[in-house]
């Protein structure tokens, strides 16, 4: 039984973009901004860590069939509103519970049994003593529903940290879904991260630089003598050199002046020896 997810309402990220703007005194701006333009200026705030004005943006979701362990890991997140179905008053409505799907089919029979075993008895203890007494007797498997509000910024740290391989597999499964219920440019804003934006990036330049120096490489030769390599200065050894240059300095990874400085030739040096 997987977990059932419903956006009630959302505030969308209107107030997010327009309080950041108020901070500069032109909140009025966010009127001239398109959707794909507020998403990109929260992502360049993401970026700075100027993450408070994402608490603006407030998402309402309804939840069915969260277990009691997941809610009460899910409980310990501090910026959220939880309204849950309760065991005093609604106790005889808890008759569900959830089957972890990483578990195996020896193992689930076992687990079935054991949680059909326990609702039979709080449902007597129930008759005899109360809800209040028969509520210790349900499993923490027992499925339940609720209403949970949260904002952006703290819906972005769950996300984070409950979609790890180390989180409950339920909490990882509840976060994909609570994600995918939201539109689209919400969901990105909830997945940015940065770091690895960079680190997409650095393997971009890698990639860029390993082409580059393969070709630079096939225009060297070797001489037997010294056991050494050197340059063959040609047009095209020159115009991959050159382009290195531009994208580095392009980049911000290396200026021109610095790369004239390593070892080689630049264009100068080149008309020289021609």
């Amino acid at each position: 039984m997987s977990a059932y997810v419903d956006l009630m309402t959302s505030t969308g990220i209107y107030p997010s973009v327009r309080g950041a703007k108020m901070c500069y005194g032109d909140p009025a701006a966010v009127n001239a901004m398109g959707v794909g333009e507020q998403v990109d200026f929260l992502k360049r705030l993401i970026k700075l860590e100027h993450e408070s004005v994402l608490e603006h943006t407030v998402f309402v979701f309804e939840l069915h069939n969260v277990s009691r362990a997941c809610l009460q890991e899910l409980a310990r997140h501090r910026h959220i509103s939880l309204s849950v179905k309760s065991t005093r008053w609604a106790m005889k409505k808890h008759t569900k519970f959830h089957v972890p799907s990483s578990m195996n089919e020896n193992v689930k029979k076992t687990y079935c049994d054991y949680m059909e075993h326990n609702l039979n008895i709080a449902d007597i203890v129930r008759s005899d003593c109360g809800n209040d007494i028969a509520k210790y007797y349900l499993p923490e498997g027992i499925v339940t529903e609720l209403v949970l509000t949260v904002n952006l910024r703290e819906l972005r740290h769950m996300y984070k940290v409950r979609t790890s391989n180390k989180a409950l597999l339920e909490f990882q499964e509840l976060m994909h879904s609570i994600v995918s219920a939201l539109p689209v440019q919400e969901q990105e804003l909830v997945k940015y991260n940065p770091q690895q934006e960079r680190l997409d990036l650095l393997e971009h330049h890698i990639r860029f630089l390993q082409e580059r120096l393969l070709n630079i490489y096939k225009q060297m030769e070797h001489d037997s003598h010294t056991d050494r390599w050197s340059l063959i200065p040609t047009e095209k050894c020159l115009h991959v050199c050159n382009g290195i240059a531009d994208y580095l300095e392009k980049n911000g990874v290396l200026t021109s002046a610095e790369f004239d400085d390593q070892d080689g030739f630049d264009e100068h040096d080149y008309s020289n020896q021609k």
